[in-house]
């Protein structure tokens, strides 16, 4: 290119006698991708726990890095092969024994704590005198240290004390109370729920609650319909916690009788946290399943942001597990089900979500509908994660829950080429898909069967959706009456939902200087698809603030196909409103021609609200004519008003 007294200078490659140019100005932006290897201390928000039995490996709580690279879900499902995994040096069984029960505080490196448990094995009833009960993993080093101490004896316990009475049976499970900073575990040896209090980086038994007939101080395990077992708690302040448990009364060796269940009952908590006893009530008959004459009981309770309530059931035929030796007995009777919790705080109807393959011989591929293969660990988890900005979203839109059986991806000869370990699905596709994970990533027979137990997703943030959707493209221009239009294109980053409606509310400028969009409601049809873009879509901005050069914020919020919360998923942005006229001002120019070329030499300033970094020259219509060179970058941005220098 030739410089001629600071003028643009362009070649044009066919004779004209008046040249029309038309200059586009972009702006040119730069992402990039990193994130880490492994999900080393701390937890982060959306990876999960998972505790489990395994006879060939001392590991007994695996970390699990479920966020990122995670397929999409699809029929019929996908083996997800080895996702990221970590343990901390402490998280054997020579460590810490057997364990079940997992919950997660709220600290900002979150402390994880296991329950001591028989539910895999019997070898684990005899507990050494010294032995823990409740261990807490150091959220910041993930070491392993004793919380609460085992007192070898059937009772009674003691207010303050730092133990719990137990003989052998172990625990049911554990939970958090999140708003008064406790935690809940259920003793299988009296049927009793302990509130526990953390005192110097110890658990301090503060009090108790027996829900039914009061313990009679015997050795070994609370008898059926006395013993409790899953346990969690929700509220929306501290004056509105109930902690719920699960009633464990049938199983493969009591079958139910007539008209009576397994049972969810809970209790209130006053604003310090303790016990209402008068305010116990029954909240679920837990329903047979539907070939049988029982249900199994309820290993597990977790809650959605919203209050929705997931249990996990667990096959059993004993009152201990069978030490992972694949007894069809201890598998393939249970299910995961989500109770919707009313505007009364009541829970009336469940959906029941599938798990894993019925039959682990049959000669079939993937997963089984109507299969019943649940370990009892459940928890709801981000549907989306943003690399990039270490995002979540969708929160409570995924479940996932351990089982047995849970996947074959290969056909004959493979048949005993099995998942064991947890399944991740759409909260929607009731387990009927989704994504499958070995735990020890080793696809084997039944000899893993049994070995999976609780798992926790590490969620603590409000329910509003900033990540769900994102703007891929978006521009500002004026129509030919004056005022302005924005146009846009989104991105559905939902793994498993489809966007149905969008809806544009201006927050500011506000009255008297107000702007509105017109239409503020998009209907789509057809549908975006899980991650996938949408179309362009197009808005006019009209009102007493819609002015040149005026900031318009908004928030634009996604409607998913049958979604229980409409205007969850949202985004907000801003924009400027551009001058109307001349992008680009041409200050002078002129035409001349050298050897039988034209050149064309011109002279801007920037007309946008805009630095600009670089000017494309385009002729307009089906003209033949074009520009060499016909992109010039700008190494230093042109700031709006200023003259684009050559």
């Amino acid at each position: 290119m030739k410089k001629l007294n600071s003028y643009l200078l362009l070649k044009v490659t066919k004779k004209l006698k008046f040249p029309i140019v038309v200059v586009i100005l972009l702006n040119l932006f730069i992402n990039t991708n990193a994130f880490s290897q492994i999900p080393s201390p701390p937890l982060k928000l959306g990876q999960s726990v998972v505790t489990c039995f395994d006879q060939t490996s001392d590991l007994v709580v695996r970390a699990y890095e479920i966020r990122k690279n995670r397929p999409n879900f699809i029929t019929p499902g996908t083996y997800w092969n080895a996702p990221l995994q970590n343990s901390g040096a402490d998280w054997t069984n020579t460590k810490i024994g057997n364990v079940y029960g997992i919950a997660l505080d709220d600290a900002p490196a979150p402390n994880i704590f296991v329950a001591r448990s028989t539910v895999y094995c019997s070898d684990a009833y005899t507990l050494r005198p010294d032995s823990g009960l409740v261990y807490k993993l150091n959220g910041v080093n993930w070491a392993s240290s004793v919380y609460v101490r085992v007192r070898n004896i059937a009772g009674p316990p003691q207010v303050n004390a730092n133990w719990i009475p137990n003989t052998g049976p172990g625990l049911g499970n554990i939970c958090y109370d999140n708003f008064h900073k406790q935690i809940f575990v259920t003793n299988h040896e009296d049927g009793t729920i302990y509130r526990v209090k953390d005192n110097a980086g110890v658990g301090q038994v503060k009090s108790w609650f027996d829900p039914f007939t009061l313990d009679n101080k015997i050795n070994g395990f609370a008898v059926r319909g006395e013993r409790l077992w899953g346990i969690g708690a929700y509220g929306k302040d501290v004056n509105s916690v109930r902690v719920y448990f699960s009633r464990w009364r049938f199983d493969n060796t009591q079958p139910n009788t007539a008209l009576q269940y397994n049972e969810i009952w809970s209790v209130a908590l006053d604003v310090n946290g303790e016990f209402i006893p008068s305010t116990v009530r029954k909240e679920i008959n837990v329903q047979k399943l539907a070939d049988s004459t029982l249900s199994h009981p309820v290993a597990d309770i977790e809650f959605s942001f919203s209050g929705d309530m997931l249990l996990g059931e667990r096959t059993m035929s004993g009152d201990m597990g069978p030490c992972g030796n694949g007894s069809g007995s201890y598998s393939h009777r249970s299910r995961i089900l989500e109770y919707k919790r009313n505007g009364s705080g009541f829970y009336t109807s469940f959906t029941v979500n599938y798990v894993g393959l019925l039959d682990p011989f049959i000669s079939s591929c993937g997963p089984l509908q109507n299969t019943l293969g649940s370990n009892g660990g459940v928890d709801f988890a981000y549907g989306s994660y943003d690399s990039v900005a270490n995002l979540n979203s969708l929160c409570d839109s995924v479940i996932i829950g351990t089982g047995d059986a849970l996947y074959r991806p290969n056909c004959f000869p493979n048949l005993y080429q099995i998942v064991y370990g947890f399944q991740m699905s759409g909260r929607s596709d009731q387990g009927l898909f989704g994504d499958y994970v070995d735990l020890d990533g080793v696809l084997d027979g039944v000899e893993a069967k049994t070995s999976s137990g609780d798992v926790d997703v590490y969620r603590k943030d409000l329910c509003s959706d900033t990540n769900c959707i994102r703007i891929v493209w978006d521009t500002t221009y004026c129509n030919s009456d004056g005022t302005y239009a924005y146009q846009f294109k989104i991105f559905n980053n939902s793994p498993t939902k489809y966007i149905e409606q969008l809806e544009i509310t201006v927050d500011s400028p506000q009255p008297p200087n107000y702007v509105v969009t017109i239409p503020s409601t998009i209907n789509i049809s057809p549908t975006i698809p899980p991650q996938s873009a949408s179309g362009i879509y197009t808005v006019n901005l009209i009102g007493p603030g819609a002015t040149a050069r005026t900031q318009v914020c908004y928030t634009l919020s996604a409607h998913f196909v049958n979604d229980d919360c409409p205007w969850c998923c949202f985004i907000e942005n801003c924009i400027k409103l551009p001058d109307c006229g001349n992008c680009a001002e041409v200050l002078h120019d002129s035409l001349y021609c050298v050897n039988g070329d034209y050149f064309y030499n011109f002279h801007l300033q920037n007309g946008t609200i805009y630095d600009v970094t670089k000017i494309q020259l385009t002729a307009p219509g089906t003209s033949s004519v074009a520009f060499v060179p016909q992109i010039f970058h700008f190494d230093t941005p042109v700031p709006p008003d200023r003259h684009f220098l050559n």
